[in-house]
């Protein structure tokens, strides 16, 4: 690995929420967005809101106001927005992945986390005997070995008691078919070992790389795929079944969590649910973002 230009890319990421590209076509994306409007037209750009967005995870609403105001001294062409607007534009805004459209013949990690409801110390919990529960984001993160390529291809979230199939179900769902396409194979731990995923793979021609239990029988059980798989893990052995399927790399899907909740935190502070799940759906695609347009600008 380039370190230097690695570093360069991290300190790169840091610029990502102070860039002001959309104010250079403020007015003509006004003028797109109001031409077929009824009622009141829009003051504003969709692209104003997607650039507070991130900043978002780290501001309240009232804050982002007067952070807009403060800015608006130095560029005198960014227009200040009141609270209720930021508030109800940024909820009602689309707020997807980036396209990505290196990715050929990669391999796939997925694996869920938690992201807490409530900022709220353990100690207030046992205490007070609170719960709020967690929310459940299920990741799927595609990269091809020994390519400097990473990059989130499908993300959702639920509430905790989701099974961790069902959201790769929902993965595969939504997920941009040319990236199912590429997938060579998918790894995952063993709470992915059902029925279910070494079916749904099997549907797409993806090689299956995830954990098999020890007590694992090679009887179809309503799924020859997974019989099949359980045959050649057996077959291998687990070292080289672990050599084979590159298992060891799934990793990586383990540090993009760690690397989220270490610059973005651990909880969400909104209050309703559906909100809550936009907060921690923003963490991993502004986290994403950033990393592109780091690389963008170091190269």
């Amino acid at each position: 690995m380039d370190w230097r230009k690695y570093n360069d890319e991290l300190v790169m990421r840091g610029e990502y929420l102070i860039r002001l590209s959309f104010l250079d076509n403020w007015h003509q994306e006004l003028s797109e967005m109001n031409r077929s409007k009824s009622g009141r037209p829009y003051k504003y750009p969709d692209s104003f809101f997607r650039w507070l967005a991130p900043l978002k995870i780290f501001l309240d609403y009232r804050a982002l106001e007067g952070f807009v105001s403060g800015l608006s001294k130095y560029v005198p062409q960014l227009e200040v927005a009141d609270y209720t607007t930021i508030w109800r534009r940024l909820n009602s805004l689309d707020y997807d992945l980036p396209r990505v459209e290196t990715l050929k013949d990669f391999i796939a990690a997925y694996d869920t986390t938690g992201i807490k409801v409530t900022s709220r110390g353990e100690w207030i919990r046992h205490k007070w005997k609170v719960r709020r529960g967690w929310i459940k984001v299920a990741v799927t993160y595609g990269f091809t070995p020994g390519e400097d390529e990473k990059h989130i291809i499908g993300i959702e979230l639920s509430t905790e008691e989701t099974p961790d199939d069902d959201l790769l179900h929902e993965t595969f769902r939504h997920m941009d078919d040319r990236h199912i396409k590429n997938m060579d194979s998918l790894l995952a731990d063993g709470a992915m070992y059902t029925n279910k995923t070494f079916d749904l793979l099997n549907r797409y021609g993806i090689d299956p790389g995830i954990k098999i239990r020890k007590n694992a029988s090679t009887l179809s059980r309503g799924s020859p795929a997974r019989a099949k798989a359980v045959r050649e893990f057996k077959d291998l052995g687990y070292d080289k079944w672990r050599e084979v399927k590159k298992y060891g790399l799934r990793w990586h899907v383990e540090g993009l969590f760690s690397a989220v909740k270490r610059k973005f935190g651990e909880s969400v502070r909104a209050i309703k649910h559906e909100n809550m799940l936009r907060e921690a759906r923003m963490k991993f695609i502004v986290y994403e973002n950033m990393k592109i347009y780091g690389k963008s600008r170091a190269n």
